[in-house]
C-alpha cells in the first residue's frame, strides 16, 4: 500500500487563508468553533396570543425548557422568549389560569441573540453577562435560524459551562431568598 504522502502549507499558502478562515484560529493556535456549527436549527416557535396552556404542552413534546415567541400584536412586533422557569413564577405561583394567560403576557421581550459566524466563546460570554441559559441565533436579516442553549456548550466545551453556570448559580440563590 503506497505510503500517504505529507503535505505543509508553504508561507504562500498560508497568505492564501481567507479572512473567515483567519477568524477560526484564536491566538493560542486553536480553532474555535462556530454557534452555527452546534446550533439547533429546528427552534420551537409561538405567537405572542398563545396561551400558556399550549406553550407548556409544546415544550412538554419537545422536550424543551423555552420556546422563543415570534409575531405581531395589534400591528406591532411582539418577541420574546418564555421559559418553564417563566411559567412556574409568573402563571402558577401567581394562581393564573394558563389557559387564560397569553405568551405576550410573560414574555421577556428583550431578546438578546447572536450571529451563527460567532464563536461559542462569545456566546458563552453572553450568557454570563445577561444571566441567561439559552440564546437565539439570528442571521444578517434579525431572522431566527436556529438556538444554543448551555448544555450545548457544555457537551462541546465543559470549561466554557463553568463561566456561564456560576453566575446562575447565584440567581437561583437570590430566588430563594
Amino acid at each position: 500500500m503506497p505510503k500517504k504522502k505529507e503535505t505543509k502549507r508553504s508561507e504562500e499558502d498560508e497568505e492564501k487563508i481567507n479572512d473567515e478562515e483567519r477568524s477560526d484560529i484564536n491566538n493560542n493556535g486553536e480553532v474555535s468553533i462556530k454557534v452555527g456549527d452546534i446550533m439547533t436549527t429546528n427552534v420551537i416557535g409561538a405567537k405572542p396570543r398563545d396561551t400558556i396552556a399550549h406553550i407548556a404542552k409544546l415544550m412538554y413534546a419537545n422536550r424543551i425548557e423555552a420556546i422563543v415567541v415570534i409575531g405581531k400584536d395589534k400591528g406591532k412586533d411582539k418577541n420574546g422568549v418564555i421559559t418553564s422557569k417563566d411559567i412556574v413564577y409568573k402563571v402558577v405561583a401567581k394562581g393564573k389560569n394558563p389557559k387564560d394567560a397569553i405568551a405576550k403576557d410573560i414574555m421577556t421581550e428583550r431578546i438578546i441573540t447572536i450571529s451563527p459566524n460567532n464563536t461559542i466563546d462569545e456566546a458563552a460570554i453572553l450568557m454570563r453577562k445577561y444571566d441567561i441559559r439559552r440564546l437565539p441565533v439570528a442571521n444578517e436579516k434579525r431572522e431566527i435560524v436556529g438556538i444554543i442553549t448551555e448544555s450545548d456548550i457544555a457537551r462541546i466545551s465543559p470549561e466554557l459551562h463553568v463561566l456561564i453556570s456560576e453566575g446562575s448559580r447565584i440567581r437561583d440563590y437570590a430566588y430563594r431568598e
